[in-house]
C-alpha cells in the first residue's frame, strides 16, 4: 500500500483489488485518527520571566502554562503568581514563548495583572512580539510596558496572566 505525501497516511495503490477496499479504508481511517489526535494536544510549559533590567523572581510563587501547536499556529496561556520572597526586578517585563515566533508588528494576545490587595481587580493589556523567543506586555491603552510599578506596584499574590495566539517561526 502506498502512502500520501501528507502525514504518511496509507492509501490503496493501483494494484489493490476491490476485495481489499474495506481493509484499505480502515487503515486510512486509523492513520487519520492517529495523526489528528496528536495535532492540538496540550503540553505543559514553564515560561522564563525576564526583564530589560534586573531579573524578577516569583519567590515561593508559581510560574507555568500550557500550549498547543496546530501546523504553524501556536495557542498558549500562562501565569506568573508572586509568592513570599518575590523580587520585582527592574525594567520592562518579558516572557518567553513556548515555541519560537515568526516576526510580527501586531498584538499576539492578551495579558492581565490581577491585584491581590484589591480583591483581584484586573488591569488588562496586550502581549506584543519582541523577538523570536520573547514577548512583552503593554497596558490596555498600549502606551506603557509592564514593569515593577506599572500598571501597579506589584505585591505578594499578584498574578500576571496571558493568552497568546501567534505564528510559529
Amino acid at each position: 500500500m502506498a502512502v500520501t505525501p501528507n502525514y504518511s497516511w496509507p492509501t490503496p495503490d493501483d494494484t489493490a483489488l476491490v476485495k481489499d477496499g474495506a481493509s484499505a479504508m480502515r487503515d486510512l481511517g486509523d492513520a487519520i485518527d492517529a495523526s489528528l489526535f496528536a495535532v492540538g494536544s496540550w503540553q505543559n510549559w514553564t515560561p522564563s520571566w525576564t526583564s530589560t533590567g534586573t531579573a524578577p523572581s516569583v519567590g515561593s510563587g508559581f510560574i507555568g502554562g500550557r500550549f498547543t501547536q496546530i501546523g504553524n499556529l501556536v495557542i498558549a496561556n500562562g501565569y506568573i503568581i508572586l509568592g513570599a520572597g518575590f523580587a520585582v526586578g527592574s525594567g520592562n517585563y518579558r516572557v518567553s514563548f513556548p515555541v519560537n515566533a515568526a516576526s510580527t508588528n501586531g498584538s499576539i494576545g492578551s495579558a492581565s495583572i490581577f491585584d491581590a490587595s484589591a480583591s483581584y481587580v484586573q488591569y488588562p493589556g496586550i502581549a506584543i512580539y519582541v523577538s523570536a523567543t520573547t514577548f512583552e506586555m503593554r497596558l490596555g491603552n498600549a502606551l506603557g510596558l509592564w514593569s515593577p510599578t506599572s500598571p501597579i506596584p506589584l505585591t505578594q499574590s499578584d498574578q500576571l496572566r496571558f493568552f497568546l495566539m501567534y505564528e510559529a517561526a
